[in-house]
């Protein structure tokens, strides 16, 4: 996979999970820089981890812990197939200067939506707090997450915005030819 592709892959995963985090964790007069401290500790990265191999973790996505603090919510296309007779395991890496991986299970999974629910083993994580009303359109948003892995380490960054449009739920498709 070329950077290109990996680069994109990883920034649909930010703004896929994140674009609407915004809207439904902040309260409107809530400031950017405080919201940011308030998430930071719930965005976590998920990968592969292996202490044999070199680097011991690969980042795949961006997830970020739901629920009682057990649940992480990520990218279905990021929940790696694992190699049958290695050490690999999917693991919920936690920011910081050095990587700490957890071990996680797989829950669920939709591939269609994109979407996968793990379970962290023997951990408890802050998880987000949802405020509970809906994104309207101008209203502004922020996502965070690792949109070019890795690279800078394993520090998430947030980057602001504002919503555009609401348009219907629908299924991604390739192109707008099929829409």
């Amino acid at each position: 996979m070329c950077i290109s592709t990996r680069f994109l892959i990883q920034l649909k995963v930010c703004l896929g999970l994140f674009l609407v985090l915004y809207s439904v964790c902040a309260p409107a007069h809530q400031p950017m820089v405080e919201l940011i401290e308030k998430i930071k500790p719930s965005v976590v990265g998920v990968g592969l981890y292996d202490p044999l191999a070199a680097p011991k973790a690969n980042l795949m996505a961006t997830g970020f812990v739901i629920g009682d603090g057990s649940l992480i919510a990520t990218n279905a296309h990021a929940v790696p197939d694992l190699k049958p007779y290695t050490k690999q395991k999917i693991a919920v890496l936690l920011p910081g200067r050095k990587i700490k991986a957890i071990t996680a299970e797989l829950m669920k999974m939709d591939k269609v939506h994109d979407l996968a629910i793990l379970r962290i083993l023997g951990h408890k994580l802050k998880p987000l707090q949802f405020a509970g009303h809906p994104a309207k359109e101008g209203a502004s948003i922020a996502f965070t997450g690792f949109p070019i892995g890795a690279v800078l380490g394993l520090h998430p960054v947030t980057h602001a915005g504002m919503i555009s449009s609401i348009s219907p739920v629908m299924i991604p498709v390739p192109d707008a030819s099929v829409l």
